[in-house]
């Protein structure tokens, strides 16, 4: 899976057009006193969860509270990640928990390569990030 650049691009090339879109998520992706934020603005879901991994382990996790009764909601909250995030990746799932199904619902996910992004500038824009299926 590739991974992403703050802007609206796939963050897995698909093979032709026909692809499913499995919609997009807003966050804004910023470094704070050392260590790495996460604001979640918005998302199709009910409620996201974040990893902050290490390769393919998990060194932190956090999640959204639910967001019910809104088709588009708009989280506005904020993550502190305190472990080190140099040569890691954010991980983001969006999961749905609607009253008509018996169980959670996995929407989509993406992956944010944190050696790629600019941190430096204390400045950046929220960004939107194109979910893809998990891998």
């Amino acid at each position: 899976m590739t991974s992403l650049q703050p802007s609206f691009v796939p963050s897995q090339p698909g093979p032709t057009d026909n692809d499913i879109d499995m919609g997009d998520v807003q966050l804004q992706v910023y470094t704070e006193n050392g260590r790495i934020c996460v604001a979640v603005v918005k998302a199709r879901a009910c409620y996201l969860k974040l990893y902050l991994m290490d390769d393919s382990k998990c060194i932190s996790k956090k999640k959204t509270r639910l967001s019910r009764r809104s088709l588009e909601p708009v989280f506005q909250q904020k993550f502190e990640f305190k472990k080190k995030f140099k040569g890691r990746q954010l991980e983001v799932k969006i999961w749905g928990n609607y009253e008509r199904m018996d169980r959670k619902m996995f929407f989509g996910m993406c992956k944010i390569d944190l050696n790629i992004l600019d941190l430096t500038c204390g400045d950046t824009e929220p960004a939107w990030y194109k979910l893809s299926p998990l891998l």
